[in-house]
């Protein structure tokens, strides 16, 4: 069970660190979408729990969404977009 919980974490700081390095090469749609979320909500210095209260959903859905592992609605998107004062077509802008 430990190695299992090891090698999860060890994939999960190779994928972020992936990102970093090459963020959109090879991106799934999910996880443009999170990148994107999780980038605008930084940069407004908006905790998940902030954009969660001004989405109208859980805070842990806001994290599954950043962190791929959870697909939102467009209902949802455009919520988030409308709290990050954004147009809801920047959640799915390449970055980098």
């Amino acid at each position: 069970m430990l190695f299992v919980r090891l090698a999860r974490a060890l994939w999960n700081i190779f994928r972020r660190a992936v990102f970093v390095i090459w963020p959109n090469r090879g991106m799934k749609l999910r996880e443009r979408v999170g990148l994107n979320v999780r980038n605008l909500r930084s940069s407004r210095v908006f905790s998940q729990e902030q954009l969660a209260l001004a989405a109208e959903v859980d805070r842990s859905y806001i994290s599954e969404i950043e962190l791929a592992k959870n697909s939102a609605s467009i209902d949802v998107l455009e919520r988030i977009a409308d709290a990050l004062s954004v147009d809801p077509k920047e959640l799915f802008n390449e970055r980098g």
